[in-house]
């Protein structure tokens, strides 16, 4: 009853629209930090050590083939995309985390944008509580550096563009 109250204030103007989905974008950043702070920075297993192996690589110029680290699964993007942090002196834990969760929170913040260009403001928020409503293994599993994640990421990317060209976003 609560959700339809607001959706009908933000509809008739008296909540402005804008600052809903300001608070629930803070909210989001907030949520997705405690995870990285509490899980992802702290706790790795092998499949992070080879991505930190490989970014240790990456700083020091040597790029290897595609599955030479025994992962024919993992194009190593994040490394990539680390490489920065890497060398402004960030922990390779912290690094990649970083970027991992970055790149998990790519599709949902392109649908929210989207959307907020259109001026589909409840849509916009739907997406941004659409991370709220998946649970916090969801939040975690998003985080931890994998393969599947910079894909997730590109593919939204794209769809996104594909979508601007279509539908003059």
């Amino acid at each position: 009853m609560r959700l339809l109250n607001i959706l009908e204030q933000i509809k008739s103007r008296k909540l402005n629209p804008v600052s809903v989905v300001v608070i629930l974008s803070i909210f989001l950043v907030f949520i997705r930090w405690r995870t990285l702070s509490d899980f992802c920075f702290k706790f790795s297993d092998n499949d992070q050590l080879v991505l930190w192996d490989a970014a240790d690589d990456m700083r020091h110029g040597i790029f290897r083939e595609p599955c030479f680290y025994g992962q024919a699964y993992n194009p190593l993007v994040e490394p990539l995309f680390a490489l920065p942090l890497i060398f402004l002196r960030f922990p390779y834990r912290i690094a990649l985390a970083l970027i991992s969760g970055l790149l998990g929170f790519l599709p949902y913040a392109l649908l929210g944008w989207a959307c907020f260009i259109r001026k589909q403001y409840i849509a916009c928020g739907f997406a941004c509580i659409f991370l709220l409503w998946l649970p916090i293994e969801f939040q975690v599993i998003t985080s931890i550096p994998r393969g599947f994640i910079p894909s997730c990421a590109f593919a939204s990317v794209g769809v996104y563009f594909a979508f601007h060209n279509r539908y003059n976003l």
